[in-house]
């Protein structure tokens, strides 16, 4: 019964059961296949009423080895096209980049607020800005937002 079982295994078409499989994966299903086929025959007992069952672990085994090659596929298929995307920016020295306005170390909180401005009652307006303060540790840029109580920041200046 156990040959029986082993033959008709051997003779079931991987290529009908899932036509999208490549040359590679049908001759590697076929594999695992012949190696089931060579450890039940170094049982030769089990026969009968275990059959069934045998053969519904041989189609489940079969089942998770294709939904494993998918999934790697997919897998693969995401990091290739992460890979793409990450590649297709630009080199960062080739950037160029536009600034609205640039401040120097000589202007005050009052040049800050009077040239953002306009940005703030857009605010006021309903709409979403984005002050974006960027410099080196220590620059001022939280004190630009916030200031202090004598000297206050943009932040305060549009409260008031």
């Amino acid at each position: 019964m156990l040959e029986e079982i082993c033959d008709r295994i051997k003779t079931v078409q991987i290529s009908d059961s899932s036509p999208s499989l490549s040359y590679h994966r049908k001759k590697l299903l076929i594999r695992r296949r012949r190696a089931y086929q060579r450890e039940f025959d170094k049982f030769p007992h089990l026969s009968g009423a275990n059959t069934p069952i045998l053969q519904k672990i041989i189609n489940l085994s079969d089942k998770i080895q294709l939904m494993n090659m998918n999934f790697k596929r997919s897998i693969y298929k995401e990091l290739s096209e992460r890979k793409r995307l990450y590649n297709h920016f630009p080199d960062s020295s080739k950037e160029q980049f536009k600034f609205d306005h640039v401040f120097g170390p000589e202007d005050n909180q009052e040049a800050v607020f009077v040239q953002t401005k306009p940005i703030v009652a857009s605010v006021l307006d309903g709409y979403n800005v984005c002050i974006f303060a960027y410099g080196q540790t220590g620059t001022g840029k939280t004190f630009t937002m916030e200031g202090s109580p004598e000297n206050r920041g943009v932040n305060y200046r549009t409260l008031d």
